[in-house]
């Protein structure tokens, strides 16, 4: 990437016309869009695979991962790196980081791995890292992809613990991402060490689609337009009341964004709260500061735009309708949390209070989807229904519990890939 390809920043608020003389608590969506693929050269990968190895990864799931990465040596050009590293009785990295030049000798090496025991996945983890720091270059794409079928494994170390070492490894320049496989997979810790990783979180609900979804990862890494940004609100005569997406914050009004990828865009929506002003004026009560790493050269670039409101009379603010476009942003985030909500009914066993909130928020937000929402509300729409169903059989709990929390996480980051839908 260039420094002369732009991060194109819109700002669309809920209503340009605000009324004068009173608060006003106003919708606002932020939308980042990067440069289109073909003016963002593609991004040289120096990856670590960590393969959980436990005994439940035998048969069909090893098998299937093993086919993942013997996929994934062939989309790989000869001067990416490739480190291979397993987890099971003890830590063994199987491929040390080489260049991929010899794929025979790579997939043999990968053909001959086996289930080992206990999964031992937080060292499996380091040892991926650290194959991947040996080589640790700005210029690339250095990641971690853990693929495990659920033992987290922490150890010692506490969920939070685990989560600040993620975090620790991805400010040294190493993101984690995670592949998580069948209702077994803890995605109470590893969901969240991806996202403070800096990487993707996937559920893999299927084994049939690990290759894919291996596949999906090691493309949007090549398609990066930044892997570490920030957003900064700067306000005048205002205050940011609420962010709906769930990032985390670095300081009193900044977040640290996720990768964002050519050609993909990020919806951001916050809810702000505008100090009285007088009718007839012309107001910039926000200013967005995104910060970017533009890894070829190596420095951060700052990104900066404002937006322009108008304060009219009462009256006549009251009478504009709304944007529905911006609306629909907002209720798909609104869906997210909606969906984090249904998590913890299904933790406390209420199948039943699940269903009421999915019922609610369908309800609440169908007429949207027919006016101005487009494809991707009405496909959360459809993906709700066919979970509602779904949270009938008991039995499925654990897979519609995971479904509901990687839906989330995709709504909120605009991930370079769609989760597996729900069949």
């Amino acid at each position: 990437m260039s420094d002369l390809i732009p991060l194109k920043i819109f700002i669309r608020p809920e209503r340009r016309f605000v009324a004068g003389e009173r608060p006003t608590e106003l919708v606002v969506l932020v939308r980042l869009v990067p440069a289109p693929l073909a003016l963002v050269d593609e991004a040289r990968l120096n990856l670590g695979i960590v393969l959980d190895c436990g005994g439940s990864m035998g048969g069909d799931r090893l098998e299937a991962a093993k086919e993942a990465m013997r996929g994934l040596v062939d989309e790989l050009h000869p001067e990416d790196r490739l480190a291979v590293v397993t987890g099971g009785d003890f830590v063994d990295a199987v491929v040390p980081s080489t260049l991929v030049s010899d794929r025979r000798a790579l997939k043999q090496q990968i053909q001959a791995i086996t289930p080992s025991g206990l999964a031992t996945l937080r060292p499996a983890w380091f040892g991926g890292a650290w194959e991947v720091s040996q080589h640790l270059d700005r210029a690339r794409v250095n990641r971690v992809v853990i693929i495990t079928d659920g033992m987290a494994n922490t150890g010692t170390s506490s969920p939070d613990q685990v989560i600040e070492l993620a975090r620790g490894l991805f400010r040294r320049g190493i993101s984690t991402s995670v592949l998580g496989i069948g209702d077994r997979f803890e995605e109470d810790v590893l969901v969240p060490l991806a996202v403070q990783g800096g990487g993707n979180a996937a559920y893999v609900e299927d084994v049939r689609t690990l290759g894919a979804d291996l596949l999906a990862e090691a493309r949007g890494a090549r398609q990066l337009f930044s892997e570490w940004s920030t957003m900064r609100f700067d306000m005048q005569d205002a205050e940011v009341m609420d962010v709906l997406n769930e990032f985390p914050w670095v300081g009193e009004r900044k977040v640290h964004l996720p990768p964002l990828y050519g050609d993909t865009p990020l919806n951001i929506v916050l809810r702000l709260r505008l100090r009285p002003g007088a009718a007839g004026q012309e107001i910039n009560p926000l200013t967005i500061r995104v910060k970017t790493l533009d890894m070829e050269a190596k420095q951060a670039i700052v990104h900066r735009k404002r937006m322009k409101l108008h304060v009219v009379a009462p009256e006549l603010a009251d009478g504009m309708a709304p944007d529905l476009g911006v609306q629909a942003q907002a209720a798909r985030l609104e869906f997210a949390r909606m969906h984090q909500k249904c998590v913890r009914k299904i933790d406390q066993g209420d199948l039943l209070g699940a269903r009421q909130l999915l019922d609610f928020s369908m309800g609440r937000f169908q007429s949207l989807s027919g006016q101005s929402g487009g494809t991707l509300l009405t496909e959360d729409l459809a993906g709700m229904a066919t979970l509602r169903n779904r949270l009938e059989l008991a039995e499925e709990s654990a897979r519609n519990r995971k479904f509901l929390r990687f839906s989330a996480v995709f709504a909120q980051r605009a991930g370079f890939y769609r989760p597996t839908s729900p069949s």
